[in-house]
């Protein structure tokens, strides 16, 4: 039975390139895109600026990270951030 209701529907369609379904937004996404930015803690404030204080030390002169810069660069952050 199943198979029959496939082929009757497959000689409906005849060829007609078929339309993708259309989702709607619900009103649960529209609330999703209002809400605010995270405010950052002050832990997070003191590393971003130990971040940006050691930053140059593991950079070449061109700006590109040196060779395992960037993770010793946040090993250095945390560590000064212990402090």
């Amino acid at each position: 039975m199943g198979l029959d209701e496939a082929k009757r529907e497959e000689e409906a369609y005849q060829g007609k390139p078929r339309r993708p379904e259309v989702t709607y937004m619900t009103s649960d996404q529209a609330v999703a895109a209002d809400k605010q930015k995270r405010k950052p803690t002050a832990a997070n404030k003191k590393y971003a600026k130990a971040f940006k204080k050691l930053a140059p030390t593991f950079k070449k002169k061109n700006g590109s990270w040196k060779k395992n810069g960037f993770k010793n660069c946040c090993k250095g952050a945390h560590k000064m951030c212990r402090k």
